[in-house]
């Protein structure tokens, strides 16, 4: 699994199909890990399962202050 952002707006939007919990815990993790390096104004990471079929979602929102 990959998580790359590419940073050409102030806000960045992310949609990801993850396998369950423990591949959502990684990616919140790495985005709080990269959090530390680049100042993001605010950052919303959220999980949802989609009980129709089975999927579910990863969906991070950021926002970035230039330096």
């Amino acid at each position: 699994m990959t998580l790359a952002l590419q940073f050409s707006q102030p806000t960045v939007e992310l949609k990801s199909q993850v396998r369950g919990r423990h591949e959502f815990n990684y990616l919140k993790n790495r985005i709080n890990n990269i959090n530390e390096k680049v100042n993001f104004i605010s950052h919303q990471i959220r999980f949802k399962k989609n009980q129709s079929s089975k999927q579910q979602q990863l969906s991070i929102s950021l926002k970035v202050s230039y330096i």
